[in-house]
């Protein structure tokens, strides 16, 4: 259950080989996409750390989804 105001999403992204060139997140289920914040270094076969800060209009539950683009454009 998220509270009205600023919300702290977060969490780890991967690209196998490739650096995490972004991580996107989904507030809609899919039609839209914003770009969260990396943190830390980014480096080849490492886990990336990111966090979104989403400003929450109305409390309730929310199914959020989050996707990584590596440098090479995968998703």
């Amino acid at each position: 259950m998220l509270g009205v105001g600023t919300n702290r999403i977060f969490g780890l992204a991967w690209a196998c080989e490739e650096v995490v060139a972004a991580v996107e997140v989904s507030l809609d289920d899919g039609r839209s996409w914003n770009r969260a914040e990396l943190n830390g270094p980014q480096a080849a076969y490492s886990w990336t750390l990111w966090e979104y800060l989403w400003e929450v209009a109305a409390a309730g539950e929310y199914t959020l989804l989050s996707r990584a683009v590596s440098a090479g454009g995968e998703i």
